[in-house]
């Protein structure tokens, strides 16, 4: 490349030998990070900053690569990863120091080179991070975190990974056979209370996803199946596996236990057109296309994914400006956070995913042109980030190239070490040996590039490797780029931990009983309609048909014909076929459908059920039809730019008038622009007749900053006032028994307001009324059918 180009020409910037460069651009100032001397200035039109060298590592592990940005960057990170060291454990970031530490964070910094570089502090910290008390690895909780969601993270067992990182790297695997017995005892628990039999995938969120900024709106950890969370379970079932001394039947149920979670991801999660796992699988057969990046990182690590499929991936990695993002596309309706930012981790953790693959001998993907490209980029943008800001961030926000959130990021630094000791160098070890495999960017143009005083098993080493990919240590060239180490000898009792392993009890029994509840079987056939539970969400453009199957099996040796009768009970709707006649061949399975119609929005039905039954009535399905009372689509809208103490009262005269209609869930100011004042929204609905003398909740995913709620002119909740803003965070307001007209027309009245124009009206969903006693159904519900439909988020 030309020298006034640079080394590197990434879609926002340039990178040279002392300075990164990101031109001006629509909505985007220009940035420079330039070192000068021992200073490096970091200029946009809004500020000047510097950093000087004497505020960086003086001494430790120095890298000298000919190129001052790379080396800038290793002791940036070298300074934040140190600035997040106590006593005898590590934080996650500046911003998190007085937070506990965290599993997920610690366990991807190991993974990504931390136990070589500062292997006692991993050392304590992974001990920490074991339960003493509950005989299991910590289980994190988020209360309130970014969005006002709480729920646990399920992706605690990734410590396995970094376990066995930690043991390969120092030699010592006494950590992960100390703690076998913990980790046995966590997937046992996992079993119980995070696995779905029906789906065969633990549930729970996406690895490191603790906000709702990276899902559909309104959904959360419980109701998922993440392909990243249910990776890390395959990998630490194996890892657990095959440790020495395990005992045999634990390691048969481990071992079943990792084909079968196998197997479930390939039918439910693997999207073969795409090349890609989908984000995650929800419980009514839908998949999020989405790619996931900490998902994808992990599979392609993983040694079970055949070569061809990870070169697929490979292939199939986003390359947008400022890095693969966290999720793609991004959810558009969701803050910045987990959609709509790079993480700076995952540059790495996709790095060391490639020096997995080439140390595990894929020499095809790691020679590919596609994987040289994919390396240069996440290199470069990895290094765009570090030094234009000075530090590394927790995460880039995908729309400016800013880094947000917390500096000096623990796993964001970390990321650094993947890119120097596991990709320019290629560092893979083993219990005797350190490995070799370089594969450094192309824009390093055959430097020469040199690790001085590195801490490689008690010792201290410098480690230098050319333009060739041939390695050197202390100035004596490696024969076959292969270092032999002193292997440890295992400590007194290595074996003696394993023998209180408990056996992993495998959930297929209660899958088969699961199954086997909704067959009705006779001397003849068998007998089956599904699902066996459907929910009626009509909103106003979405009133149609909703279909069932009924299954038919000929237990018999020769052919069959049976006859159904299909029957409805519901105060309205109808079934298109009361009569079916299937044709069935010995010992085979037929099929049909059975289709519920609904010519107009049903405004009284509760709940109605669906029957098949056969002809003479010795076999008989049933599936049960509920109505959620959803209140999307579109509303009255009144703004008011004075007076915005005006208090509606519930009275619809006028109500006709009231322009434009406005859809909701969505935000408003997609449709009216940024708008500043008072925002009503007014609608009829009718109260189901069932629901007469219950306690009914009105509950919206989000709203915007600042609301009251009304329910036939009664105010029945707010949140937001004139100093805290309740932005993006959930509504669920009770509605009094004694103010509900069932069977009747209700008025809902909902006043919004906006102080800075950035977010006012009902702007989430999912957006419902229904019977308190039913609420936590309800809200699952209307999340599987918001998914399921595909409502759009915030789309004018």
């Amino acid at each position: 490349m030309s020298e006034d180009t640079g080394l590197y020409r990434g879609s926002t910037f340039q990178l040279r030998a002392d300075a990164v460069v990101e031109p001006a651009a629509e909505g985007r100032p220009e940035r420079c990070a330039r070192i000068a001397g021992d200073t490096l200035w970091m200029t946009s039109p809004d500020e000047r900053r510097r950093l000087r060298r004497d505020e960086l590592p003086a001494d430790g592990p120095l890298l000298d690569s000919g190129l001052p940005v790379l080396d800038w960057c290793w002791l940036i990170a070298r300074r934040d990863i140190e600035s997040n060291f106590y006593d005898d454990g590590m934080y996650a970031g500046r911003d998190f120091r007085r937070s506990s530490t965290w599993v997920r964070d610690t366990s991807y910094s190991v993974l990504m080179g931390l136990d070589l570089l500062y292997p006692e502090k991993v050392r304590q910290t992974l001990g920490r991070l074991l339960d003493r008390s509950s005989g299991e690895i910590k289980l994190e909780q988020y209360a309130d975190l970014h969005e006002n969601r709480c729920y646990t993270m399920t992706d605690n067992i990734i410590w396995v990974l970094a376990a066995e990182s930690y043991g390969r790297t120092t030699g010592d695997a006494e950590m992960l056979r100390g703690g076998a017995a913990m980790a046995v005892n966590t997937i046992r628990r996992s079993l119980r209370e995070r696995f779905d039999p029906a789906s065969g995938l633990f549930v729970g969120g996406s690895s490191f996803f603790d906000g709702s900024s990276g899902y559909p709106a309104g959904l959360t950890g419980p109701q998922l199946r993440s392909a990243s969370t249910n990776i890390l379970y395959v990998r630490a079932s194996r890892l657990l596996a095959e440790l020495d001394g395990m005992p045999s039947a634990a390691r048969g149920a481990l071992e079943q236990l990792e084909g079968s979670v196998r197997a479930a991801m390939e039918r439910e999660l693997w999207l073969d057109e795409a090349g890609h796992y989908a984000q995650f699988h929800h419980g009514l057969n839908y998949r999020e296309h989405r790619y996931e990046a900490v998902a994808h990182a992990l599979a392609i690590a993983d040694p079970a994914i055949p070569a061809d499929r990870a070169m697929r991936m490979v292939r199939a990695t986003p390359r947008p400006a400022f890095g693969v993002p966290a999720i793609h596309p991004a959810y558009l309706a969701r803050p910045v956070y987990h959609s709509k930012a790079v993480w700076p981790f995952t540059l790495g953790l996709m790095l060391w995913a490639l020096r997995c693959r080439s140390g595990m001998g894929d020499q095809a993907l790691a020679a590919s042109d596609d994987t040289a490209a994919l390396r240069d980029y996440l290199a470069a943008e990895l290094v765009r980030t570090g030094m234009l800001e000075g530090t590394f961030m927790e995460l880039i926000d995908t729309a400016t190239g800013r880094g947000v959130y917390s500096p000096s990021q623990l796993w964001s630094a970390a990321a650094v070490l993947a890119l120097v000791q596991q990709t320019i160098f290629g560092m893979t070890f083993h219990a005797d040996r350190i490995e070799f495999r370089p594969s450094a960017p192309s824009w390093l143009g055959g430097r020469t590039v040199t690790l001085r005083d590195m801490p490689i098993r008690g010792r201290r080493m410098t480690l230098a490797v050319d333009g060739r990919g041939r390695v050197s240590v202390d100035g004596q060239p490696l024969d076959g780029n292969v270092l032999r180490l002193d292997q440890p000898a295992a400590g007194p009792g290595a074996t003696a931990g394993l023998a209180n392993v408990a056996c992993v009890e495998m959930p297929e029994a209660a899958r088969a009983t699961r199954v086997a509840a909704d067959v009705q079987r006779g001397d003849a056939v068998e007998l089956r309609l599904s699902p066996s539970a459907q929910t009626v969400f009509p909103a106003e453009d979405q009133i149609g048909s909703y279909d069932f199957t009924a299954e038919v099996r000929n237990l018999r040796d020769r052919p069959a014909t049976v006859a159904l009768d299909c029957r409805w009970t519901g105060t309205e709707g109808r079934i298109d076929r009361g009569r079916l006649r299937l044709s069935v061949a010995a010992g085979q399975t037929a099929t049909a459908t059975v289709r519920l119609v609904f010519d107009a929005p049903p405004v009284r039905l509760d709940r109605g059920q669906l029957t098949v039954a056969t002809e003479d009535g010795s076999l008989r399905a049933t599936a049960t039809v509920r109505r959620l009372l959803t209140l999307d689509g579109h509303w009255q809208m009144r703004p008011m730019f004075k007076n915005a103490s005006l208090r509606y009262s519930g009275d619809l005269s006028g109500y006709d008038d009231w322009t434009p209609p406005l859809r909701a869930p969505m935000p408003a100011e997609l449709r009216i622009g940024p708008y500043v004042g008072v925002l009503w929204y007014v609608r009829r609905i009718v109260v189901p007749d069932d629901w007469a003398g219950h306690e009914l909740v009105l509950y919206a995913g989000a709203m915007g900053e600042r609301d009251e709620t009304h329910f036939n002119g009664m105010c029945i909740g707010g949140m937001g006032d004139e100093n805290t803003s309740a932005d993006g965070r959930p509504r669920k307001y009770g509605i009094p028994a004694d103010i509900v007209k069932a069977g009747e027309t209700n008025s809902v009245s909902i006043k919004t307001f906006s102080t800075t124009g950035r977010s006012i009206g009902i702007t989430q969903g999912p957006f419902f009324v229904s019977p308190a006693d039913d609420f936590a159904w309800a809200l699952a519900e209307a999340e599987a059918m918001m998914l399921r439909n595909r409502l759009p988020e915030a789309s004018p």
